[in-house]
């Protein structure tokens, strides 16, 4: 899979948020250690994507996909895009290039990224 640039700084916003990990964890049923052991894998997958995000280009994992996902599911990115925009800090084409790349982000991975 393929990604723009535009679409791999909304990936990379939230991977380097540090959240994901304890997203993904906060499902995970049994005790303590089972849910610190898939912390620590979901992390180090993380660490490596924010590396080299081609790494989720190559083939998707299923946990690159709960990864992805989470970065659709929970993005921030364009938590302030509207007043960066009045502010004249972002121009009105770039925030619909962002979108756009949103959108089409969306459709490669399965699910709609929150741009609200």
């Amino acid at each position: 899979m393929k990604f723009t640039p535009l679409e791999k700084e909304i990936l990379l916003h939230r991977l380097e948020s540090t959240t994901i990990p304890e997203c993904l964890t906060d499902h995970c049923e049994g005790d303590q250690p089972a849910s610190r052991f898939a912390y620590d894998i979901i992390e180090a997958r993380v660490n490596e994507l924010i590396e080299d995000l081609s790494l989720a280009e190559i083939g998707l994992y299923e946990l690159d996909n709960d990864i992805l996902d989470d970065c659709c599911d929970g993005c921030t990115f364009f938590g302030n895009m509207e007043e960066a925009v009045d502010f004249g800090e972002i121009s009105h084409q770039k925030a619909t290039a962002y979108h756009n790349a949103a959108h089409t982000l969306g459709i490669k991975i399965g699910t709609d990224v929150r741009t609200s």
